[in-house]
């Protein structure tokens, strides 16, 4: 977009649509194009006119209430979960976690709030301790999920 003053634009590549900023080279996942999206993979980087982004933060509500979300991943450069942005996904089962980049302030409020008590996590080791205890005060995640 030739808007001027302004780096950011929201682009889509592999079904999942970004808030990109060329100046600082990183990106947000926003949403998944489809709503009926089964399995989400929110990757370390993204390619985009041929400069490569790294994928810093899930926005706010970004997979609010999608239903049929089983599978999310999300990658090693994320450093904020928005609030809400796994809300009451009640169809999910697995979460693979794979950044040790989120500090407390990382997991919005109630980033994994009405989600399933079946859910399993899965914690980068070096912060498997923090992450949970995180996930079920800040995220309102299940204490009852499996965290491994």
């Amino acid at each position: 977009s030739s808007s001027e003053g302004g780096s950011t634009e929201k682009v889509t590549i592999s079904d999942n649509v970004y808030k990109i900023d060329s100046t600082k080279g990183i990106a947000v996942f926003i949403k998944p194009k489809k709503s009926s999206v089964k399995k989400l993979t929110i990757p370390d980087t993204i390619s985009y006119n041929g400069q490569e982004f790294k994928v810093t933060g899930i926005s706010e509500k970004a997979c609010y209430g999608l239903s049929k979300l089983t599978q999310v991943t999300i990658g090693g450069n994320v450093e904020d979960i928005g609030k809400s942005a796994f809300c009451d996904c009640s169809s999910l089962k697995k979460v693979t976690i794979k950044t040790d980049k989120l500090s407390r302030s990382g997991f919005g409020q109630g980033c994994f709030k009405d989600t399933p008590d079946k859910v399993t996590y899965k914690l980068p080791d070096s912060k498997k301790k923090d992450y949970k205890k995180w996930l079920v005060k800040e995220g309102e995640a299940s204490e009852k999920a499996k965290y491994k």
